[in-house]
């Protein structure tokens, strides 16, 4: 096996690792093999590409590190506030860090492998246990050291060494932090859950997690005033809840600002993640106790009677072969665990972007000016995500199983994909966008429902077009490592403008105020809307993708 670097810089500790009772042979071996496996696994970045043999992921994936580093870097081209350029690189960097440890880190907390393979064999469980945390170790310093590269070499052109010492320092912290907060979430969940259950909310965890920074990244801009080209940071309560800021701080103390908020900004940089790591050491031995109910499937099935589910089923399908596949796209989006993980995303993403559009608007507005107002019309961004909800409907982590569509002997798929489609559409976006509607109503009044009315005829529409300009399938009959990047993303963008010059004809039909164009724009889109689910779905098996 392959000698790498970091099990080189290892042996220099040989000595010490011994002395400690534990059996470094066993523990450089068992490491070996884990860094041998990650580079054979695709990491999530690569998963929706073809495998391609001979390729090492772990380089292509530092590679891509370096460069969005490098765009990272891109924040000290906006004037010289170090505490503004350092919060919003922080805040990236941030980003970046948890979305790699949840998409391919979790793998390795997660693990159960190590007990069923090597519990089997005369090794102790404290060298497994050391195995893994160096393995963690090493993913993380991989990550960290080349998303650095391209900022350290700016921070020392700009700053100085200084401030470059100050930032690996920080970085430290910062990954120790994003490191601690995932692993002890995770262990709050596994403390109460085991099973199927357990491994459904972890994925909802992941999703949460993701937003929560997402949300929080475009939270740090609002923080600065932005006055005539002046970037000034105004301190508020509310600011001590940024991590990013935190950890900007510092560098505002070195560059001579001794105020007392940058004095609490920096102490709370320094020893939170102090006091989280020590809290994880003291919880970490039963880590690997919990981990282990993921592999315990005693949850009992409970057969629940859905009668939501019936009710909507009889509102949106006629056809009885329709209501069958309505009911077969709901089974499958509830009980497919890697169908969500892919998915569930982007529908976070339909219900924070209005909102993230909105945020500014009401630092600068009062509430009756943005209540009479048109910005409801963000709610168009919520649209963005459907498309590409839709072309995810043929990929399935199970999709071995769509062997039984073979069996199907008429040309007309027509209510397959209707009821596919329209199940998809209740299952997933409908819930958001109620909750997003509501929350609208709320804030602008009753005013708004026609407007409301003719966003979603708008998703309807947009759901067929998107049905008709993919390529077809049948519905998780794929791989998810099949999905072909170059051509769904084009379709996107096409889609994207589509949608946009639709919600160009509604902005203007709000602006010039006649109410009555308002109402007959909406039964056209009514006429579109029948028109298309109508006579949108006529696609024979030859049609297919093989």
């Amino acid at each position: 096996m392959k000698e790498f670097m970091s099990l080189k810089i290892l042996d220099k500790f040989k000595g010490v690792i011994s002395k400690f009772g534990f059996n470094y042979e066993i523990v450089r071996k068992i490491l070996q093999i884990k860094l041998t496996l990650d580079c054979r696994k695709t990491p999530t970045l690569f998963n929706n590409k073809a495998k391609k043999e001979g390729k090492n992921y772990s380089l292509l994936s530092m590679g891509i590190n370096i460069f969005i580093g490098a765009c990272c870097s891109l924040v000290f081209l906006f004037g010289n506030n170090i505490m503004f350029q350092m919060s919003l690189l922080f805040a990236m960097m941030m980003f970046m860090i948890i979305t790699d440890l949840i998409s391919n880190f979790s793998d390795v907390i997660l693990d159960i492998r190590d007990k069923m393979i090597i519990g089997t064999k005369p090794v102790e469980t404290k060298n497994v246990t050391l195995a893994k945390t160096i393995h963690i170790i090493t993913y993380m310093v991989r990550i960290v050291l080349s998303l650095m590269l391209v900022p350290s070499i700016v921070i020392v052109m700009k700053y100085g060494v200084i401030d470059l010492l100050l930032f690996i320092f920080e970085m430290i912290l910062i990954s120790i932090m994003m490191i601690v907060i995932t692993t002890l979430v995770y262990l709050l969940i596994l403390k109460f859950f085991d099973g199927e259950k357990l491994k459904d909310i972890i994925n909802y965890v992941q999703i949460v997690l993701i937003l929560v920074i997402t949300v929080g990244y475009q939270l740090v801009c609002r923080v600065f005033d932005f006055t005539d080209l002046n970037i000034e940071f105004v301190p508020k309560l509310w600011h001590y809840f940024m991590i990013p800021i935190w950890f900007a701080a510092p560098f505002n103390l070195i560059s001579g600002h001794l105020e007392v908020q940058y004095i609490i900004l920096s102490l709370l940089a320094v020893f939170i993640p102090i006091i989280l790591a020590l809290v994880y050491i003291r919880t970490s031995n039963k880590m690997e106790e919990y981990v282990q109910k993921l592999d315990n499937n005693t949850d009992e099935v409970k057969i629940k009677k859905r009668r939501l589910s019936k009710v909507l089923e009889n509102i949106c399908c006629r056809d009885k072969e329709e209501k069958i596949f309505f009911r077969f796209s709901q089974d499958m989006i509830r009980n497919e665990r890697e169908f969500k993980l892919k998915v569930y995303p982007s529908l976070g993403f339909s219900i924070i972007f209005p909102f993230i559009m909105m945020i500014q608007q009401f630092q600068d507005r009062s509430f009756s000016a943005i209540r009479s107002g048109k910005m409801y019309l963000f709610m168009y961004f919520s649209l963005i995500m459907l498309p590409t909800i839709i072309m995810m409907i043929k990929y399935s982590g199970k999709y071995k199983g769509a062997w039984i569509f073979k069996l199907i002997t008429t040309d007309d798929l027509t209510p397959l994909f209707k009821g596919v489609l329209k199940g998809t559409i209740v299952r997933l976006y409908l819930p958001i966008f109620l909750v997003e509607a509501i929350i609208f109503i709320i804030i602008f009044g009753i005013r708004i429902i026609p407007d409301i009315i003719i966003m979603l005829l708008v998703s309807l529409i947009i759901s067929v077009l998107t049905f008709n300009f993919i390529n077809k399938a049948i519905p998780f009959s794929k791989p998810f490592n099949e999905v072909k990047q170059s051509s769904d993303d084009g379709i996107s963008f096409a889609l994207i403008f589509i949608i946009g010059f639709i919600a160009l004809i509604h902005v203007a039909i709000v602006i010039i105020g006649i109410p009555i164009l308002k109402y007959i724009y909406m039964l056209l889109l009514i006429l579109v809307t029948w028109l298309s689910w109508k006579f949108g779905f006529k696609v024979g098996i030859n049609k297919l993708e093989k």
